[in-house]
């Protein structure tokens, strides 16, 4: 768990996160999943992230030993 809220530290504050109401999360799917290759992309709900979208290389490495 402690390796889990590390990471994600890490990808909301140390890389640039695009983020994306869920709105525009819902118009913009397939746009949001093609940038995903560059960086992560929050899903936001009245501001505060309630889904973060990562490549599944990145997601594979947060859960390596």
């Amino acid at each position: 768990m402690y390796k889990y809220r590390f990471f994600l530290y890490i990808i909301q504050y140390a890389w640039k996160v695009n983020q994306l109401s869920v709105s525009e999360a819902r118009e913009g799917l397939a746009a949001a999943i093609k940038s995903i290759s560059q960086s992560p992309v929050a899903i936001a709900k009245h501001g505060k992230p309630v889904a973060i979208l990562v490549h599944p290389s990145l997601y594979e490495r947060m859960f390596e030993a």
